[in-house]
This record gives structure tokens, C-alpha cells and sequence, in this order.
């Protein structure tokens, strides 16, 4: 029994120096001395490293949906926002305005999509309507 738990000590030695190798943590001067400093250090280390991939992912996600008509679009929903709060509107008014703005979002997009159309030949206006429509055509 007393192998077996020199063998868990080992173990949790291990995955402890895992931990902070992987996470870049450092080896640095002072370290734990015992086995349950490893413990408590390598649950900080792993929720630590938990929490920057989470920070890391969003910020990567936000770099990612920064086209141009999405911080137009994010500009005029802060500006909204001010607006709102300054004039100190109700909150019911605030949804109605915020659900009006997301639907013209939407709206701008469909006529940047028919305006993307007019510009195309009547051959790839075709095929384009047809891809686009031809799940609906087959239903009928």
C-alpha cells in the first residue's frame, strides 16, 4: 500500500510538472514542497490556463467578424446605445429601437446582395437565382 501511494505522489508530481510546462507558467524560484501545494498549484495553473484559452478564443472570434459593415454596423448600435441612455429612454422603447436597427442590418445586407445582382450578366443572374432558388422550385 505504501507503493502504491508513493506511485499516486509520483503521478501527481508529474502531471503537476505537465501543467506548468504546457501552460508556459515558468519553473520559477519558489515552487511547492509537498504534495497537496502540488495539488492546489496545478488546479490554479489548469484554471488559470482554462481561463486564457476562453480570453484568447473571444478575442480571436471578434478579430475574425471585423469586416467593415460589422464595425459600421457595431458603430451605429454604440451610438444607439449612447443615445439611449443620454435621452433616458424606457426600456420597452430601448428593445423596440434595438430590434429596429438588427432588422435593417438584415435588410442592408439583401440589398447589397440584389445590388451584387444587377451588376452580374442575365447568364450568371440565372445561375445564381436558380442555385439560390432551386431547393424551393423542387418542393412545388
Amino acid at each position: 500500500q505504501v507503493n502504491q501511494i508513493s506511485h499516486v505522489y509520483t503521478y501527481l508530481s508529474a502531471f503537476y510538472f505537465c501543467s506548468y510546462t504546457m501552460t508556459s507558467v515558468g519553473y520559477g524560484d519558489l515552487g511547492p514542497k509537498n504534495i497537496t501545494e502540488r495539488t492546489v498549484c496545478t488546479m490554479m495553473i489548469l484554471t488559470a490556463g482554462l481561463c486564457w484559452a476562453y480570453v484568447l478564443g473571444e478575442v480571436c472570434g471578434i478579430v475574425t467578424e471585423m469586416s467593415i459593415d460589422s464595425q459600421r454596423f457595431r458603430k451605429r448600435m454604440h451610438q444607439l446605445n449612447a443615445m439611449m441612455d443620454h435621452q433616458d429612454l424606457p426600456k420597452a422603447l430601448r428593445l423596440r429601437l434595438r430590434s429596429f436597427f438588427l432588422q435593417n442590418r438584415y435588410q442592408a445586407f439583401y440589398l447589397t446582395q440584389q445590388e451584387l445582382l444587377k451588376e452580374m450578366s442575365p447568364q450568371l443572374q440565372s445561375e445564381v437565382c436558380t442555385a439560390l432558388h432551386l431547393p424551393w422550385i423542387e418542393k412545388v
